[in-house]
């Protein structure tokens, strides 16, 4: 059975995610994700006028992509357990981040040297954690500046570990900072609730 063809347009920006974190974007041609799409070349055209559209493409399938992870952890009542997730990630990916580095940080690393369209609309992958870091910690009691100041140190170590790993090849660095960051987030709920 066929399929249909707007899954033409998702298979393009799914290898393209795939592609760009692999090879990095420059690196990367349209061509190149055709036929990790197992689309023929000219076929990439019809949805994508430029490499700019897909990269466009790429941005907002990744922020669609962390909204949805992040919203599904709503199935946990708790905010500071919400957190815990979110931080608990990086070990599950840990294997690949170590290997291949992460996608996103690849990602805005290479569109911001491409064009200043490109260089505001990826910041909105960051944004969309941080957003969603900063709402968690409100809603566990933090007031909204704190709040902000715990959401940027998370994020700082939380990717820094990633890099870090990548950087050296090994895996525990992720597994070290996750353990920090767990005992940090429990001194940080302490904290909380002390002022409560």
């Amino acid at each position: 059975m066929p399929r249909p063809a707007t899954d033409k347009r998702q298979r393009l920006v799914m290898a393209a995610i795939d592609q760009f974190h692999r090879h990095g974007y420059a690196r990367t041609s349209l061509s190149d994700v055709a036929q990790a799409a197992g689309i023929s070349p000219g076929n990439v055209f019809y949805y994508f006028k430029a490499k700019d559209d897909l990269a466009l493409a790429v941005i907002d399938e990744w922020c669609a992509l962390l909204s949805g992870y992040l919203a599904d952890m709503e199935i946990e009542k708790n905010a500071w357990k919400r957190i815990a997730g979110f931080i608990n990630q990086a070990r599950q990916m840990r294997d690949v981040y170590a290997t291949l580095g992460c996608p996103l940080a690849g990602l805005t690393r290479d569109l911001r040297q491409e064009s200043n369209a490109l260089k505001d609309q990826v910041a909105r992958i960051y944004a969309t954690q941080f957003r969603w870091l900063g709402k968690e910690f409100r809603r566990g009691g933090v007031k909204p500046a704190m709040a902000t100041r715990l959401s940027h140190s998370l994020m700082a170590a939380y990717h820094g570990a990633i890099l870090l790993a990548f950087a050296q090849g090994d895996a525990s660095l992720i597994d070290a900072e996750v353990k920090r960051l767990r005992a940090w987030l429990r001194d940080c709920k302490k904290a909380t609730m002390r002022k409560t």
